[in-house]
């Protein structure tokens, strides 16, 4: 019999991957702010991304020679960690990169069933891989992978896509501080992995709240708001700071979908959060968002009966797009 439990909670870890504190609003930032990426040729970033999923899932199962249905309750959990380093080699002539050269530096999920010890998996023989990523004809392509490894993590975690795949959902015009802007159909499908994207519908709300001045550590550390801590002005003489102008954009997401093909388990998921993003530099800086989702799948079972499988848990997606420290963007050549 099938697991349904741990391939649904792996293959929704990695189609999430590539899918985010509050901060003071500042005075005279009631003009229309460009909150639209705009690549630079050489510029390079480090991408970090966490997920972590909770299920609780229900096997009911029905076989011809069992008076009543099997009842089984489980719970499970992943938590997936990337880190990679990618550099900008050359732009559209609308801002927009058009080849790239990424390096993964960490690959780590930990898995935990209820009942089991965690099971810890770090994708070692993909780390230092250098992959190149060509937009072509408005898709990614990735060329010069390294092992038959690479090609299959790179392209199972939805990594075809150049930069941070959320900044495909900011508005093209400039917007205005409490702008709300919504996206929906082939937009909203863009930015999803594939095994998503095919029967997806949904809908995402999103608001410029404010602009002002955030210091980025103070937010990582989720340091609350006020004199020296998130959106706050740094106070004197208490450690390292970067300070950075900041758009922070609210978002919603309501999505339903199935995961795969027509006979994949049907998915639905509500999440909010937030985008910070970086005025000066024309990136995202951050992501956070979080929610609950719920799965369910009929599929039969090879002794002519049946397995019905549903669940609901949370999810939690963290993003960070940061400059290189030391050595991490060596190798891109």
């Amino acid at each position: 019999m099938r697991r349904p439990l741990t391939a649904f909670a792996f293959a929704l870890a990695l189609a999430l991957l590539p899918l985010a504190a509050t901060t003071r609003a500042q005075d005279g930032d009631a003009e229309a702010v460009s909150i639209r990426p705009a690549a630079k040729v050489g510029a390079t970033a480090v991408h970090e991304a966490t997920l972590a999923i909770d299920l609780a899932i229900t096997l009911v199962v029905a076989t011809k020679d069992r008076e009543g249905p099997f009842v089984h309750d489980s719970k499970t959990s992943i938590t997936t960690e990337t880190r990679a380093v990618e550099r900008t080699d050359a732009v559209d002539g609308d801002g927009v990169a058009s080849l790239a050269r990424r390096r993964w530096r960490r690959w780590r999920e930990v898995h935990h069933e209820q009942g089991a010890d965690p099971t810890v998996t770090e994708r070692r023989k993909l780390l230092g891989e250098t992959i190149e990523l060509r937009r072509v004809d408005g898709r990614v392509v990735a060329t010069k992978l390294e092992s038959t490894l690479g090609k299959r993590l790179t392209a199972a975690a939805g990594a075809l896509s150049i930069g941070e795949p959320l900044e495909a959902l900011l508005p093209e015009k400039p917007a205005a501080i409490g702008a709300p802007w919504t996206v929906e159909g082939e937009r909203l499908a863009a930015i999803l992995h594939p095994i998503l994207a095919a029967a997806a519908t949904g809908r995402l709300e999103a608001t410029l709240e404010r602009v002002g001045l955030v210091d980025l550590t103070r937010f990582d550390a989720k340091a609350p708001v006020g004199a020296g801590g998130a959106g706050g002005p740094p106070a004197a003489g208490d450690g390292e700071h970067d300070v950075r102008r900041i758009a922070r954009v609210a978002v919603k997401l309501s999505l339903r979908t199935r995961l795969g093909d027509a006979e994949g388990p049907e998915l639905a998921a509500q999440l909010e959060g937030m985008i910070l993003f970086d005025v000066e530099a024309r990136r995202i800086a951050r992501v956070r968002l979080a929610g609950e989702a719920s799965f369910a799948q009929r599929m039969p079972d090879t002794e002519g009966g049946r397995i019905d499988a549903s669940g609901a848990g949370t999810i939690t997606i963290e993003r960070r797009i940061r400059e290189p420290v030391g050595d991490e963007a060596d190798g891109l050549d």
